[in-house]
């Protein structure tokens, strides 16, 4: 279940969801100088295109350069990335939302910090200016960001502690290099595309890869709830949140009521957080009790549902319109048809940027389309008509 802004997604919280993708926004850069760095950090912010349509923006200097694509949801008008601290130091590239960001906004204004937008950016930015590695103990939300601090000629990384924004980087040439997705890496000059066979052993084994590494050798992902601080050509990775299981104090006594208006309270503030937005807001919704208990309850109007055109068997559309006329939501309903799924499947592998398994049914029809979309992703300049493993590994012979 998630929330939608207009054509602009922004889904709620999910503990074990990998990168729901949802309020996004793109980030890409890379230390040191290059007489073509503004060529090569367009082409940077051009691989992610997609995740920023309303706007792009960089910042040169001679030891860091930063790409942003941008896609508005709060302060439409003057929220453009890269973005500095009130004094000027540190500059900013951001890809999520910071939920709380009112009650940082007023507690930095109570230093003396004036703001020149609406922004939730801004408010990031003067809070890691203000509080240093400590504010990432502040912040509610979800985000992946790199912030350049000018005095200490030293870059910061920082991911989310759901690990909802995805961050990854590589040392090319000589460059630190980061961004949003894979594909902005591999379109900074010198990066030779390899496999990494310990990523795919992985995959092969758990369907997944829970390496820091992923399938493209020397590029990393940066894990949740940890931070990277890369300083006079080397970095330093920290983990800045570790989760605390803390038995309560209740018991089989406690009364049930007072349980149920805790957890009700719970996801009413939850929600109202997520609500923020400076375009219209509405649900996605599926048959099921979380996703109809907190679109009924979230204020917003209008509800979205997609199925698919295999009747009631796969599809929840019919239950969830069942759920919209009752919370008196505008329910909007999307049919996927096999030939739509299908000819989707290689841009969405392709977006992924890595393979993700599948159930077992479909696993040998979606495993060639995966190892399709990584052949194009590896070897872009071949021909691609049909793959298998044994070219990814005869390949990586022959480079």
């Amino acid at each position: 279940m998630g929330f939608t802004c207009g054509k602009k997604v922004v889904a709620a919280y999910k503990l074990h969801q990998i990168d729901t993708e949802d309020k996004m926004c793109g980030i890409c850069g890379f230390t040191g100088y290059r007489q073509d760095q503004k060529t090569v950090i367009e082409r940077m912010m051009k691989a992610i295109e997609h995740r920023g349509p309303d706007s792009e923006g960089s910042f040169c200097r001679e030891k860091i350069t930063l790409g942003f694509r941008r896609l508005s949801i709060i302060d439409l008008e003057d929220g453009q990335q890269p973005m500095e601290s009130a004094d000027g130091n540190l500059h900013i590239v951001f890809n999520g939302e910071i939920y709380d960001y009112k009650e940082l906004r007023a507690e930095l204004e109570d230093f003396g910090i004036s703001f020149c937008t609406h922004s939730d950016t801004e408010v990031l930015v003067n809070t890691i200016q203000l509080y240093g590695e400590k504010a990432l103990n502040k912040l509610r939300g979800m985000f992946g960001f790199a912030v350049w601090n000018e005095q200490e000629q030293s870059l910061m990384l920082a991911r989310d502690f759901f690990g909802i924004k995805p961050v990854y980087y590589a040392e090319i040439d000589g460059h630190f290099v980061f961004a949003s997705e894979i594909k902005s890496i591999l379109a900074f000059p010198g990066y030779e595309r390899k496999v990494n066979q310990k990523a795919l052993e992985q995959y092969l084994s758990f369907q997944y890869s829970p390496l820091e590494e992923t399938f493209f050798k020397g590029i990393y992902k940066l894990m949740p709830g940890h931070m990277l601080l890369y300083k006079n050509g080397s970095y330093e990775i920290k983990t800045y949140f570790k989760p605390k299981l803390t038995p309560g104090q209740w018991d089989r006594k406690t009364n049930m009521e007072q349980l149920q208006n805790q957890l009700a309270e719970n996801l009413k503030d939850s929600v109202e957080h997520h609500m923020l937005s400076d375009v219209e807001v509405g649900a996605f919704l599926s048959g099921g009790v979380d996703s109809g208990y907190l679109a009924s309850s979230s204020g917003a109007d209008q509800a979205f549902t997609v199925g698919f055109d295999e009747g009631d068997r796969y599809s929840e559309v019919n239950k969830a319109a069942k759920v919209a006329e009752k919370a008196g939501l505008k329910h909007h309903v999307k049919i996927i048809s096999k030939q739509e799924f299908w000819d989707a499947l290689p841009d969405v592998m392709y977006h992924m940027d890595e393979p993700l398994g599948m159930l077992p049914p479909l696993h040998s029809i979606f495993s060639q389309k995966r190892l399709q979309v990584m052949s194009r992703l590896f070897f872009p300049e071949k021909e691609q008509t049909s793959f298998s493993v044994d070219i990814i590994f005869t390949e990586n012979r022959n480079h």
